[in-house]
């Protein structure tokens, strides 16, 4: 017999979402932090990109030119279907940023300070996010490179944060050597060098990666670091709780933010009261910073706008996980979103082994 559907009438008709949970705030982040910005690779990843890719293009012609017994419309057959394929890779991600910026319509632009999860995120993100289910779940394990990060509010004179500074420069630097080195530009004599250097720093990455592996241990309501260094059985392990302090949870970075960032948030309120209430006049900013320290505070807001909102102590006490750097980026993120919009309460998590 035919299977029959019943049609119901009333509220009940209505297609049913998934409740949000009162725990989780869906937002873009404010406009201090960064909510109305246009996605940056619609601003930095296009030009950047075409150049190297049309140099990448070049030396690859080069490359090939010593294949003489290769017919020359196949060397130009190859080099233009790897320049396209990657061209059409780099323009997917513009497009899907150029969408996501224009379909913010129904998501807010302002976080809610009464909520303990603030989620900073996209519109498809959100709609993702809302149909996980927000219930109690096993302790989920992820490997990862880094387990924490310094902003470039807390750490703008520190020796760490100048070193992070030029971390993407030399890694665009030893891009280069490498497609200089494999694709014949430079002459033999030194090719074998350019290619070394950059070599031996790929390979003391991956031998420091097997040595000392790290990993994240997400449970509801916590999140635990497992650093196990070389030559030592136990593990060091830094146990952040997710439902201690204020937490942002920004998908649009992957990271973690564990710390206030409003007034609502201050500990102490006593010195908080004292501090607005204060009638005397304050001296301008301005007068008081080295040309330094505003440079540093507008790169701040601009590169890094989440960590830069909240009063000084806050930005100084900040804690910041990138989730960026795991292998499993996606699912790390989803399970520390469940980790924080659920009420369910972990079981014992032993601290000598991951499981």
């Amino acid at each position: 017999m035919p299977r029959q559907t019943v049609e119901k009438t009333g509220p009940e008709s209505e297609p049913q979402t998934a409740p949000e949970t009162p725990r989780v705030h869906f937002s873009q982040g404010g406009l201090e932090g960064g909510g109305g910005q246009v996605p940056m690779i619609l601003l930095a990843l296009l030009p950047q990109s075409l150049f190297v890719l049309g140099l990448c293009a070049f030396g690859g012609a080069i490359a090939l030119d010593q294949f003489t017994w290769m017919p020359v419309y196949v060397r130009v057959a190859i080099v233009s279907t790897i320049t396209l394929a990657v061209l059409a890779v780099i323009v997917r991600f513009a497009a899907r940023a150029l969408r996501r910026a224009n379909n913010v319509a129904d998501l807010p632009m302002k976080m809610d300070e009464t909520v303990p999860c603030n989620v900073i995120c996209w519109a498809d993100q959100r709609d993702r996010l809302r149909g996980l289910d927000a219930g109690s779940f096993e302790p989920e394990v992820f490997r990862t490179l880094l387990a924490e990060r310094i902003s470039m509010a807390q750490g703008g004179k520190s020796f760490r944060m100048l070193l992070r500074r030029f971390y993407l420069p030399a890694i665009m630097s030893i891009s280069m050597f490498l497609v200089l080195g494999f694709t014949g530009i430079l002459p033999n004599g030194s090719r074998s060098f350019v290619l070394i250097v950059p070599l031996t720093l790929v390979g003391g990455v991956a031998f420091w990666m097997i040595l000392e592996p790290t990993y994240f241990r997400v449970a509801p309501g916590r999140l635990d670091v497992f650093r196990f260094r070389a030559f030592r059985s136990t593990p060091q392990v830094t146990t952040h709780d997710l439902r201690a302090a204020p937490i942002r949870l920004d998908c649009r970075r992957a990271e973690v933010l564990i710390g206030g960032w409003h007034a609502a948030h201050e500990a102490d309120s006593e010195d908080a009261d004292a501090h607005e209430q204060s009638p005397e006049p304050k001296e301008p900013a301005w007068k008081s910073k080295s040309f330094f320290q505003h440079l540093n505070e507008s790169n701040t807001a601009m590169k890094d706008p989440q960590a830069a909102l909240g009063s000084e102590r806050q930005r100084r006490e900040l804690k910041i996980v990138p989730l960026w750097s795991a292998f499993d980026q996606k699912g790390l993120l989803d399970a520390v979103y469940r980790a924080c919009a659920t009420d369910a309460q972990h079981g014992p998590l032993p601290d000598d082994r991951l499981n």
